[in-house]
Parts: C-alpha cells; structure tokens; sequence
C-alpha cells in the first residue's frame, strides 16, 4: 500500500512541476518573468514548493 501512495505522490509531485515550468515558461514567453542566474532557486524554495505539493497530494489519496 505504501507503494502505491509513493508512487502516486512522486506521479503527482512530477504533474506539479510540469505545472510550474509550463507556467514559468508562459510568464517568460510574455515577459512578465526573468530568469537571472545570479538568482538561484534555493533549496528552501524548493522544499517549500515540495511541501505544498505533498500534503494536497497525501490527502487527495487518502480520500480515494
């Protein structure tokens, strides 16, 4: 059963992202984004995006 959730959480967690880059990728194509390499994402960023990703994901599964 574990399985099953890790699997649908790292399916869900991949959907998000693409989510995002197809977002980001529409901003910069309009200009309303800039991607500046002296900016980088930190890994606190990431963690953040991560975590509001997972517990949407957790109990969206739950309530299957």
């Amino acid at each position: 059963m574990d399985a099953i959730a890790d699997d649908w959480l790292r399916q869900n967690e991949r959907e998000a992202w693409s989510r995002r880059i197809r977002q980001l990728r529409q901003e910069l194509a309009q200009g309303q984004a800039q991607l500046s390499p002296s900016e980088p994402i930190s890994s606190e960023q990431l963690r953040r995006e991560r975590k509001s990703v997972r517990p949407n994901a957790r109990s969206c599964y739950e309530q299957q």
